[in-house]
């Protein structure tokens, strides 16, 4: 067991405590490239004390992109999930707009014309992921939408992208793969 000052020197992210007992503290090291389902099941079950620093140290060469001076909307319902797409969009330097569900998501691209890039949960309350894909490509056919999604039953894919999505990445979202995929876009918008 590491104890919370060791582990803040060390930078290491440490649970504290696992839900389900009270007996037992150790650590856990945090990368960004971890998958997200293994990251919520994380959060559900433990607390956690995450020191500032630490996210984002065994990053794989994650921090090799530079997206400053772009914005990017995480339309996403899930509190863990968005922070996970911060977390792991922190490094790059873009500006981060968060909308809970596709109605927010719809007015954020209408009210903010320098999106520049939507990251597009599919299961959303108020207005699903697609719907919104929809109505924000008949305001702005060129903004790229990538969807985000954790059911990958047989033809979705080509519903996604009949939606108005760009591409899509799958549930757990593996870090490398989506920051390639939005610097591969934002190389093309240049």
């Amino acid at each position: 067991a590491v104890d919370i000052e060791t582990a803040n020197r060390q930078n290491i992210v440490v649970t504290n405590i696992p839900a389900y007992s009270t007996e037992s503290v150790f650590p856990v090291q945090l990368c960004l490239s971890c998958p997200l389902q293994w990251f919520v099941w994380c959060v559900q079950n433990y607390n956690f004390f995450i020191p500032l620093g630490s996210i984002g140290k065994s990053n794989s060469g994650m921090d090799k992109y530079d997206f400053s001076g772009k914005k990017i909307l995480i339309a996403e319902d899930e509190y863990t999930n968005f922070l996970y797409l911060k977390a792991l969009l922190k490094k790059t330097n873009a500006d981060i707009v968060w909308a809970k569900n596709g109605v927010e998501a719809i007015e954020a691209v209408a009210n903010q014309p320098d999106i520049n890039i939507v990251l597009m949960d599919m299961m959303m309350p108020v207005m699903d992921g697609k719907t919104a894909a929809t109505e924000i490509k008949k305001v702005r056919p060129q903004l790229v939408i990538i969807a985000q999604t954790a059911i990958a039953l047989s033809g979705e894919r080509e519903e996604i992208i009949a939606a108005g999505c760009d591409n899509y990445v799958s549930k757990p979202i593996a870090g490398n793969l989506l920051l390639e995929m939005i610097n591969g876009y934002l190389t093309k918008i240049q």
